[in-house]
């Protein structure tokens, strides 16, 4: 496994740890890790919950091939030497490219940069869903305007 690219990607209040390698076999997987205090902190990404409209992360979340891994990772980045993290700070959820449908294809660095992008905005939003209840832990999405247009038609009501 070689780490190939690791970034912070800040959504909203959050920074999520975003990782790429490219395995021994030459496909590309990317991570995305969430903070302690993410509602899917440690959770299996096979594991139905009410919060993700009782589907399991591996389908709920449109990424590609959709997701195949949760767990620590900070370990491995840590020994890498690339990033100084506490191992445990992070709950990792992944998603590979060595699907059927990747078969004679390279996915490059940039697509699964995206990729990871795209899964660290659809966990912000669980985040933001399990905060629905407690207005104080509600972020402004500054490219989600219809948000703010919501809470500003139920402050007038």
């Amino acid at each position: 496994m070689q780490v190939e690219n690791v970034f912070f990607y800040p959504v909203c209040s959050n920074d999520y740890l975003c990782v790429v390698v490219k395995q021994s076999l030459g496909h590309r997987c990317g991570y995305v890790g969430v903070p302690e205090d993410h509602p899917l902190y440690k959770h299996s990404y096979l594991q139905e919950l009410e919060l993700l409209d009782n589907e399991a992360p591996e389908t709920y979340f449109k990424v590609h091939g959709g997701i195949t891994y949760s767990d620590f990772f900070g370990e491995r980045l840590h020994d890498s030497g690339l990033v100084d993290i506490e191992p445990k700070k992070y709950w990792f959820f992944g998603y590979d490219c060595n699907h059927a449908c990747d078969i004679g294809v390279e996915r490059s660095l940039e697509y699964c940069i995206g990729e990871c992008k795209k899964l660290a905005n659809q966990l912000k939003e669980v985040e933001f869903k399990d905060s629905w209840e407690n207005p104080d832990k509600i972020p402004m999405w500054p490219n989600k305007p219809y948000l703010v247009d919501y809470f500003q038609k139920e402050d007038d009501d």
